[in-house]
């Protein structure tokens, strides 16, 4: 179960629950959003998710996952090594 206080993973929770035509628009802000946080931020963000994701059934967890790298294939190069970076980081410490 979540801690009360990850709100970001309550919102990747739920947006995986959702169809896709509401799911893309929703991801697509909410990583537009994330570009523009602190790196305190943007750690933080990367942590919840992580610790959202076991708590995600599989079906949903797939489709959310694919529109996530749809909308992030959309984002320039560093934008998409910045946030592949932060994943892969955060995991090598979790």
């Amino acid at each position: 179960m979540l801690k009360e206080e990850n709100f970001a993973g309550n919102i990747i929770i739920n947006l995986a629950s959702l169809p896709d035509f509401l799911r893309k628009p929703i991801l697509k802000k909410r990583l537009t959003e994330f570009f523009s946080m602190s790196e305190h931020e943007k750690n933080e963000i990367i942590v919840n998710a992580l610790e959202a994701g076991p708590g995600i059934p599989f079906p949903n967890f797939s489709k959310l996952f694919k529109t996530w790298l749809e909308i992030l294939a959309t984002f320039n190069e560093f934008q998409r090594n910045e946030m592949f970076l932060r994943y892969f980081l955060a995991t090598v410490r979790w």
